[in-house]
């Protein structure tokens, strides 16, 4: 039997409370599935997203979206899922039959993620603008329906009430296990993410950690750092002075500067113009043009409100200070919670870090392999030295080959929602 092609799908979900108290009602997501069984996805399918096109949904639209709960699927419970989440301004594809998508090189037959025997998973985050519900939606809360403040907020810092209500990668990790549920899969044979995916990993795992596999985090932490806050600040005081796709170049260009390291940049950039000629004041450098370039590049294929409801979630999430679950959840609120969850889960964990990272240093991977060191199940911490910083989980092939072949992916054991907290 030939392996069938990867599916493009969507459903709807059920609504549920944001953890900024605001209810999400026109709930849906959309998801790309590749392996032995993926054609039982059929009737949920839906034509491919044109690669880097923005998906704004008006009611009629956001109706027509298919529903699980009316067409139900029947995946094989016998092939085990593996759930790839998708960093800031990726998308549902990590990779196809032609080694498209952000994880390409490690996604087809024979390499590391094979979807010969394995169903690989990934939904576009909520929030974002490529199938899922976001701001660029019709009906996305705004800020105007949060809670009334505890305290009073200067007026330099309130931010507009047309802008989006703030997510938390909590929320996004929450949505997943949802979309996860409507598809009869209760669980999972591992779980990868970088960056803010790797956020959405942690919070997968914590909410239901004897359903997960083996856990993959890379470039991230369990929180955002000042460091992280910091960019993220200024990129939505861009926006607040300039919404629209200025305002989101600009944004932009701060947050790649983070996402890159200095040795890198002097490697692909240096301090060069584009003529060679640094004497002639009137040359931009290189590392100005490059720059511009990444900004105007993403006003090309992403909403400025789905950017700022990514940046939202990735100041907002802390392993330490979970949401409240609503009615159609299922998790377990009980018990402890923080890094307590991650030492009941009972396999493996792989902690990815970079060396020249400055987002998300290196260091404090180390430290919280260290933290988990006492749990039954092996961490293992692994440094990838590579002078591009943040953005190398998406550019080192060779050693994130080497790494995810070595992770042992594999169903949790039977019972182990019982032990979960």
């Amino acid at each position: 039997m030939s392996l069938p092609a990867p599916v493009h799908f969507a459903t709807k979900l059920p609504p549920f409370r944001l953890a900024c108290g605001v209810q999400l009602r026109h709930h849906h997501a959309h998801g790309w599935a590749w392996g032995p069984d993926t054609e039982a996805l059929a009737p949920l399918a839906v034509p491919p997203a044109t690669a880097g096109q923005v998906v704004s949904r008006d009611a009629a639209a956001l109706d027509a979206v298919p529903d699980v709960a009316k067409t139900p699927v029947r995946l094989d419970p016998s092939v085990p899922t593996v759930l790839l989440v998708h960093a800031l301004t990726g998308d549902a594809v990590p990779g196809g039959p032609d080694g498209e998508g952000w994880w390409g090189p490690l996604i087809g037959p024979g390499k590391p993620l094979d979807p010969t025997c394995m169903r690989l998973l990934c939904f576009n985050l909520l929030g974002s603008c490529y199938g899922s519900h976001g701001p660029a939606d019709h009906g996305f809360p705004t800020r105007a329906a949060l809670p009334p403040a505890k305290t009073p907020i200067r007026a330099a810092w309130q931010l507009p009430d047309t802008f989006p209500a703030p997510l938390s990668a909590w929320d996004q990790a929450r949505a997943q296990w949802l979309a996860l549920h409507a598809l009869g899969i209760a669980h999972l044979a591992g779980v990868m993410g970088g960056s803010v995916g790797g956020f959405v990993a942690f919070g997968i795992t914590a909410l239901h950690p004897g359903r997960v596999g083996s856990l993959v985090a890379l470039a991230t932490d369990t929180r955002s750092t000042p460091w992280t806050l910091g960019f993220n600040h200024l990129g939505r005081q861009a926006l607040v002075r300039n919404p629209g796709p200025v305002g989101l170049s600009l944004a932009r260009q701060v947050a790649h500067l983070s996402y890159r390291a200095n040795p890198g940049l002097f490697e692909r950039q240096g301090r060069g113009t584009l003529t060679g000629d640094p004497t002639d004041p009137r040359q931009p450098r290189r590392v100005q043009t490059y720059l511009q370039h990444h900004g105007h590049k993403l006003t090309t294929r992403y909403d400025w409100r789905s950017y700022l409801a990514m940046i939202d979630a990735m100041d907002r999430f802390d392993l330490e200070a979970p949401p409240a679950p609503d009615s159609p959840e299922r998790w377990n609120p009980s018990g402890p919670w923080g890094l307590d969850r991650l030492h009941a889960h009972a396999a493996p964990i792989h902690l990815v870090a970079l060396s020249t990272d400055q987002l998300y240093p290196p260091e404090r991977l180390a430290e919280l392999a260290t933290e988990l060191s006492a749990r039954p199940a092996p961490v293992h911490h692994h440094l990838i030295d590579n002078p591009h910083g943040h953005d190398a989980f998406l550019m080192d092939w060779p050693a994130l080959e080497a790494i995810v072949r070595a992770v042992d992916l594999h169903l949790p054991a039977p019972g182990g929602e019982g032990r979960a907290p």
